[in-house]
């Protein structure tokens, strides 16, 4: 991508109106991080029982930490106690970081604390429970856990876990791939000292296909350490520090990493946040890096800077950044509002806090990003700290909702197989009408937080993807041609590409749901796979809710019925019926759902599918009904139609 230059920032376009919402409490989550010593509130989105919805895991310090379910209709719920993480609820966490470190299919936690306590080590349970285990794994340091970051530094397919300690040496804990750790923190040779860890993130800073090390220490403290990049040597054991080479050895108080290919050039460059001015480093040929903040307009000088991200909010295929600001100390007299630069293709961004609503002022630490209600927008999620000498008490973490109604994107969920379960360290590449985005598996980074995994890529206007590469931790390459826009994916290593889709169907009193052939009458998460229309394999899961709604309606109305030009055929039906919609009313690829009705009002069968390019709804699974007529429900948002159908 050509860089224009800084006097062609008037023309970046943006829209006046607010693209996000700031919908915490009313969506049912209310936590804030109580901290005396002013530095955690770490966050994380992650999907901890498999149900394709992102739920939320937030530090407390002196309050509990907090695990919400989403609920997959917009909604959160605090299920902190019944998952079992009630164990450290009376210690001073601070950092988290979630992965799959066992490689069971399910997203463990892992939890810093300080005041010379250990780390917690979390276990999944299936998505059911969580068991602490970081003794039996081998984590029993004690230390001032801050930032974490995950990755297979090894490439013995399993992660392993860089854990910052603020005022002492840090730890390399090697994963041995039966749930324990062992520390290899002596392959790092931090030269003149242990320092003072407040940022890390694993990435591939010199694009040899194993993964670096990004290390940012707070200078001001004792001892003092300047920032470090320590290059992988695999496959051999051990590491490299160029940090002075690379022009890394920055000695400021660094907070947090953001990880980004923003020029399109093919390798990743990196946001560092501090107290008063923010850099960026520019990744160009060979090892260099040349720090370009002031000239890019983001130094955001003279505000102290914590968690940050790179991600396209407004799928116009440029990546934005975000940066989480908040004071330290008892003064709140400068306010120090969150800042939301938006990029373009001149190369140089936009501040558009204040006109987007994400301007808090309050004092805001980790960040992290996902899609929570998965409409293929990224929302964004900030810890907030407070503590008793400040004056703004109603301080509480922030969950801002994506309104933006432009852009198509794809999201792609990641499937290890000989690589980490997780495939942290993989690469993707993405190619549109010529350009070609690629995006890092980045286990790590903003502050004391970590970001959904899976991963977007906004696609402006264009409306079809010519190629998909996976560049696997192994050194495997997938390649797929021709997909869709607007989908979500998962790619399993070295076998085939999903399309997937997940949703969730309040079920009502005695009703049932069909997905596929099989049918369900009781809560639940559940889980098939069905032909796409597209060729790809489909897989669905719905998350089921009773409720207590009779499955009755009151009336149906003949002449609503008797109007409709289009029905259900073949008609009598057996076993299935297909409808064809009017493209008008139902937009294609979108999510459909049906509702079967007796004549005394009686819901026998429920479903949902995603609309083909046939504009076809097909049904599926009617062995067991009794012959007679009923009426078919179909909709979409708000649209609803309603057909008459004969079964024998």
């Amino acid at each position: 991508m050509k860089i224009i230059g800084v006097l062609l920032l008037l023309c970046v376009p943006i829209s006046l109106r607010a693209q996000f919402l700031e919908e915490s409490m009313s969506v049912g989550i209310e936590h804030v991080c109580h901290d005396p010593i002013q530095m955690s509130a770490g966050v994380a989105f992650f999907d901890f029982n498999n149900d394709g919805f992102e739920d939320i895991v937030m530090t407390g310090s002196v309050n509990r930490n907090k695990i919400f379910e989403n609920q997959g209709d917009g909604t959160f719920s605090d299920v902190t106690g019944e998952l079992g993480l009630g164990k450290i609820r009376n210690f001073n966490t601070t950092g988290v970081i979630t992965a799959d470190f066992d490689n069971d299919g399910f997203t463990d936690l892992y939890f810093g604390t300080y005041l010379g306590d250990r780390s917690y080590l979390f276990w999944n349970n299936d998505g059911k429970g969580f068991e602490e285990a970081g003794v039996s794994a081998g984590l029993a340091d004690t230390f001032f856990g801050t930032s974490f970051a995950v990755a297979d530094y090894n490439l013995d397919g399993y992660l392993d876990l860089y854990a910052g300690n603020y005022g002492g040496s840090d730890f390399l804990y090697k994963n041995s791939g039966d749930r324990t750790f062992s520390d290899q923190g002596y392959l790092l040779e931090h030269g003149e000292g242990v320092g003072s860890a407040l940022a890390v993130a694993f990435s591939d800073v010199d694009t040899d296909g194993d993964m670096d090390i990004l290390l940012g220490n707070e200078f001001d403290q004792i001892p003092q350490l300047s920032n470090k990049l320590f290059i992988n040597n695999y496959p051999e054991n051990s590491f490299t520090e160029m940090s002075e080479l690379m022009s890394w050895d920055l000695r400021i108080n660094t907070m947090g990493i953001a990880t980004g290919d923003y020029d399109e050039d093919g390798d990743f460059d990196y946001y560092v946040t501090d107290i008063s001015d923010n850099y960026f480093f520019q990744k160009n040929e060979g090892l260099n890096l040349e720090e370009k903040a002031y000239a890019l307009d983001i130094a955001n000088d003279g505000s102290t800077s914590w968690g940050t991200v790179f991600f396209d909010f407004d799928n116009d295929t440029y990546l934005d950044l975000f940066v989480a600001n908040g004071n330290i100390g008892a003064s709140i007299t400068d306010s120090e509002e969150d800042r939301l630069f938006k990029g373009s293709d001149t190369g140089v961004f936009l501040d558009i806090s204040e006109s987007q609503g994400i301007n808090s002022s309050f004092r805001c630490r980790g960040v992290s990003m996902g899609d929570y209600n998965n409409d293929g927008r990224i929302d964004i999620l900030v810890g907030v700290m407070w503590y008793e000498l400040a004056e703004l008490e109603g301080s509480h973490n922030l969950l801002y909702r994506n309104l933006n109604q432009t852009g198509n994107w794809l999201k792609l969920k990641l499937e290890g197989v000989e690589s980490n379960r997780d495939a942290y360290g993989a690469v993707i590449k993405v190619t549109a009408d010529g350009r070609t985005f690629i995006r890092e598996q980045t286990g790590g980074g903003s502050y004391m937080s970590h970001n959904s995994k899976t991963i977007h890529v906004g696609l402006g206007t264009y409306d079809s993807v010519e190629k998909l590469e996976v560049h696997w931790p192994t050194g495997a390459i997938d390649r797929y041609e021709n997909l869709e826009v607007n989908t979500t994916y998962l790619a399993v290593e070295q076998s085939q590409l999903f399309a997937y889709s997940s949703e969730r169907i309040d079920l009502c009193q005695e009703g049932s749901i069909t997905i596929g052939e099989k049918i369900y009458t009781e809560e639940g998460i559940y889980r098939d796979t069905l032909r796409d229309n597209t060729g790809l394999d489909k897989i669905v899961i719905i998350r089921v809710e009773q409720t207590e709604t009779p499955c009755v309606i009151t009336a149906i109305d003949d002449e609503v019925l008797g109007s409709q030009s289009l029905n259900p055929y073949p008609n009598p039906v057996h076993d299935y019926f297909n409808i064809d919609l009017p493209s008008e009313k139902f937009a294609l690829g979108s999510e459909i759902q049906w509702t079967l009705i007796d004549m005394n009002g009686r819901v026998v069968r429920q479903g949902s599918q995603r609309l083909n390019r046939s504009s076809q709804l097909r049904v599926l699974g009617l062995g067991g009904l009794s012959k007679g007529t009923y009426v078919v429900k179909v909709n979409q948002y708000r649209m609803t139609l309603d057909y008459k159908m004969v079964l024998k």
